[in-house]
């Protein structure tokens, strides 16, 4: 993953990074993929089973260490911001997990669900890709059998995961009622069947205009960013092409 972001750093400008969500979803999944093909898949020619691969992936985090732990919060206090959602709870930020549990024996999963409730990303690492499993890719399979349309069925895949979800990486930078209107917005949008029509068209253009000019810098749902790709991912390891 840190490789991974400073590759990144190299074709955008600017401080911060615009990957390391996106590495976080595919690390332990690819390893969940790889694990699954070579114990299975390549002896027996089976497709991809997601929930073999799920509980690999867990086991995965499950098996790593402290170092790794150290490793994360690295990557997290040096490239994204360390506010994490308003909350009574004892953390504040992404060096707290270790603070508080510096004296045990850790793993990243246990760190997972120090913050899931904070954070989307956290909760799909934490709970084997539900959101994705469950929701982003079954919605874009739908989608793309029924349009043939790569691109459309991303967009319509986002726009999706958008009125579900209230994105965390908007609520951590503006607030969580700035991310209940995006969530609200992309709620009417799906009403209106999205892409699809010319008022859900319309109603996307208003979205975008909204998240480009209301705050002083553009308002970016990273989080449900995120959840697309990993989607995708998933339905290009399933076979799926653009």
């Amino acid at each position: 993953m840190k490789k991974g972001v400073e590759e990144s750093k190299k074709w955008v400008k600017g401080e911060g990074n615009t990957i390391l969500g996106t590495l976080l979803m595919f690390s332990p999944l690819t390893i969940g993929v790889a694990n699954f093909y070579a114990t299975e898949g390549m002896k027996t020619n089976i497709p991809l089973d997601l929930d073999v691969v799920t509980k690999i992936t867990e086991n995965f985090l499950k098996q790593s260490s402290n170092v790794d732990c150290e490793n994360l919060t690295d990557l997290l206090v040096k490239y994204v911001s360390k506010n994490l959602l308003p909350s009574d709870k004892e953390e504040d930020d992404f060096t707290s997990f270790l603070n508080i549990y510096q004296y045990e024996n850790n793993n990243l999963y246990e760190y997972t669900k120090f913050y899931e409730e904070r954070d989307l990303i956290f909760f799909e690492l934490a709970n084997r890709y539900k959101i994705t499993i469950n929701q982003g890719y079954p919605f874009f399979k739908k989608i793309y059998e029924q349009t043939e349309d790569f691109i459309q069925s991303t967009s319509q895949t986002f726009l999706y995961l958008l009125s579900l979800k209230t994105d965390t990486h908007i609520a951590k930078r503006f607030g969580n009622e700035v991310a209940k209107e995006v969530k609200a917005r992309a709620k009417e949008i799906m009403k209106k069947d999205g892409l699809f029509t010319e008022e859900g068209k319309k109603l996307i253009s208003q979205l975008d205009t909204y998240l480009r000019n209301s705050k002083d810098r553009i308002i970016n749902p990273g989080s449900i960013a995120d959840l697309t790709a990993t989607s995708l991912f998933v339905a290009i390891l399933d076979g799926y092409r653009p």
